[in-house]
């Protein structure tokens, strides 16, 4: 049996692929480790056979896998199932901000998470027992990309994925470039399931519930002013009259009325 084929195998035990698919990009990060262990570069290798980490992986007798449009494949040993649908909370696409910055963040400083303030910060911020967040990566967003590029017809492929090798600022011209095809709202989808995957497999490794306000929808901004309007009904007369009123509105108020 060949070192790619043993490391597939091997490497899917060790992630419970027997009874449940993991994502393809949860399989190539943990065969890299391993790999590197056996002092087997799988780049080199794929670059080598010029197939695809999907295409080789689907190719090992014993392994099977599932596509699923707009989002990162799941593979698994022969006989495994697909994990439970992604529940509601992880669907809305949109996160706090300190959780989403310290899953997908580029950024010299590590990020942890504090359980009993329930926020996510640099380490040197925490002033309390904290928990380590996986470290984001040039090479992990690269990684997110490219199964990206793999759910967009033909031509599209070869064109982005071409961009995304040869830039010298693949992020921010890959974002670019999908504005200017209008599939922007495609990748954000994309990106959000799959920040959400790693939220909750970093969760479950690490003993800890996931919380309803790590993945909050977007909220209309008000004004002061319609704040102030929607609080009136729920204030007492007595609170409302100590409610301190600057002596320049007052004067703009009276002016108003005497010009009508």
């Amino acid at each position: 049996m060949s070192v790619w084929n043993t490391l597939t195998l091997r490497t899917l035990e060790q992630l419970g692929a027997k009874e449940l698919m993991v994502p393809g990009a949860k399989l190539r990060q943990a065969m890299e480790i391993l790999a590197h262990e056996q002092e087997f570069d799988i780049a080199a290798h794929l670059i080598d056979r010029g197939r695809s980490f999907s295409t080789l992986v689907s190719e090992v007798e014993g392994v099977t896998i599932q596509r699923r449009p707009g989002s990162d494949l799941l593979v698994g040993l022969t006989g495994s199932s697909p994990p439970a649908p992604l529940s509601p909370v992880t669907k809305t696409g949109r996160f706090r901000k300190d959780v989403w910055e310290a899953f997908t963040k580029l950024s010299p400083d590590r990020y942890v998470y504090e359980r009993d303030a329930d926020r996510f910060m640099i380490a040197e911020e925490a002033e309390g027992p904290s928990v380590p967040v996986p470290e984001v990566t040039l090479d992990l967003h690269m990684q997110d990309r490219q199964e990206f590029v793999k759910t967009l017809p033909n031509d599209l492929q070869d064109e982005m994925g071409g961009m995304l090798r040869h830039s010298s600022r693949p992020l921010a011209d890959f974002r670019a470039a999908l504005e200017a095809r209008s599939i922007l709202n495609d990748w954000m989808s994309f990106q959000g399931a799959r920040t959400a995957d790693r939220i909750r497999e970093w969760a479950r490794q690490n003993q800890i519930d996931l919380r309803q306000s790590w993945f909050a929808p977007r909220r209309p901004r008000i004004t002061a002013h319609q704040t102030l309007q929607r609080l009136i009904p729920y204030m007492t007369n007595d609170e409302v009259y100590e409610i301190k009123v600057p002596l320049r509105v007052v004067e703009a108020m009276l002016r108003d009325q005497s010009q009508q």
